[in-house]
C-alpha cells in the first residue's frame, strides 16, 4: 500500500495525457516479452553474452542454439585509463537519470548516508538536468519519475551535491570515468550494461546490483 500510494502520488499530467505512467510502462514491459518469446520459440539460433540472458532464452526454447558473443565498445574506453591519484576524490558517476530501471533513485538514498561521512561527496549524473524546472513548459511536461527523484532530493537535501553533466560524447563519458572515484550501477535489472563495460575498461572502479547478467561482468570485492 505503502509504495502503491508513492507512485500514485508522482504520476504528472504529462504521464497521464501520453499514457506513460509507470503502470503503463510495466504494461509495455510485458507485451515485449510476450513478444520476445514468440520470436524466440520461431527461431534456432541466439546470440547473447551472459549466464542469465543464456538461461532465460533456454528456458523459453530449450532446443534453440546459444552463441556466445560479447559486444566491441568504442575506442575511447580502450585507451582511457584511471589514476587514484588524479581522480575527484568521493565522487560518484552515474548515467541514465531518466530511466527508473536504472535506479538512481537508490543511488539517492544511500548518499543521503553516504553524505554524513563525506561532505565532500560529489554526484555526477550523465544527461540531461530533470530536477530543475526553469519554465511553465518544463513543468507540465516533467516526467512523473523526476517528480519523484525531486521529491528525494528535497527530502535528503541533496541538491547541493548533484551535478547534471548535459548529454556526453564517448570522449566526455572517458574524461568523466577517470575522473570519477567509483561508477554506480544500482538497476533493478539489466543483461550487461555498456556503461558498467566502459568504466571497467578504463579501469573505474564499479559498484553494481547483483541482478541479471551483472554478476558475470563483476566479482565481489575484486
Amino acid at each position: 500500500p505503502g509504495l502503491l500510494k508513492e507512485l500514485l502520488k508522482n504520476i504528472t499530467l504529462r504521464d497521464l495525457i501520453r499514457r506513460d505512467t509507470i503502470f503503463h510502462a510495466r504494461k509495455k514491459f510485458k507485451r515485449r516479452a510476450q513478444l520476445e518469446a514468440k520470436y524466440l520459440h520461431q527461431i534456432n539460433n541466439v546470440i547473447g553474452r551472459t549466464s542469465w540472458d543464456y538461461v532465460q532464452c533456454k528456458l523459453i526454447n530449450p532446443n534453440i542454439n546459444y552463441f556466445f558473443c560479447n559486444e566491441t565498445l568504442r575506442t575511447e574506453f580502450y585507451e582511457s585509463n584511471w589514476d587514484i591519484n588524479k581522480i575527484n576524490r568521493h565522487s560518484i558517476f552515474i548515467v541514465q537519470a531518466c530511466y527508473p530501471i536504472k535506479g538512481i533513485h537508490m543511488l539517492f538514498k544511500a548518499a543521503n548516508i553516504l553524505k554524513s561521512e563525506f561532505p565532500d561527496l560529489r554526484i555526477y549524473i550523465a544527461g540531461k538536468d530533470l530536477i530543475s524546472i526553469r519554465s511553465f513548459r518544463q513543468r507540465i511536461t516533467t516526467l512523473g519519475y523526476a517528480k519523484y527523484l525531486r521529491l528525494l532530493i528535497k527530502k535528503y537535501q541533496l541538491k547541493d551535491y548533484l551535478t547534471f553533466t548535459g548529454e556526453l560524447n564517448a570522449s566526455e563519458m572517458a574524461g568523466y570515468y577517470q575522473n570519477s572515484h567509483v561508477f554506480v550501477c544500482p538497476s533493478s535489472i539489466e543483461n550487461s550494461p555498456n556503461s558498467l563495460c566502459e568504466a571497467q575498461l578504463t579501469g573505474t572502479p564499479v559498484v553494481a546490483s547483483f541482478v541479471g547478467g551483472i554478476p558475470d561482468l563483476v566479482i565481489h570485492n575484486e
